[in-house]
């Protein structure tokens, strides 16, 4: 088998291997290129940012309503009624 025969070959399985895996690459891309472009300051600053905040368990609720307050913080409030005992208790939990 000629050298050009050979590498013609390997050219083509090559090219194959990136076309199929190139839908992958293009996510992993995408994605990251998002992350990027959302947690810059400027981004933040003039859309806003989710982040996780680890909550303690005594302050752990199952939320079911949210209010951006004016002052820049969250108000959670606790989906009670999903909780027969604390509904008939009146007991609606914030956070």
């Amino acid at each position: 088998m000629s050298r050009l025969r050979k590498n013609l070959i390997a050219g083509a399985v090559v090219t194959a291997i990136i076309g199929v895996n190139m839908p992958a690459v293009a996510g992993f891309a995408a994605r990251e290129w998002h992350s990027y472009q959302i947690n810059r300051d400027d981004y933040k600053a003039r859309y806003g940012h989710w982040s996780f905040l680890d909550v303690p368990d005594e302050f752990k609720v199952n939320a079911i309503h949210a209010a951006l307050l004016r002052t820049g913080k969250v108000l959670i409030v606790a989906g009670s009624g999903n909780n027969a005992a604390n509904f008939d208790k009146g007991t609606f939990k914030t956070v």
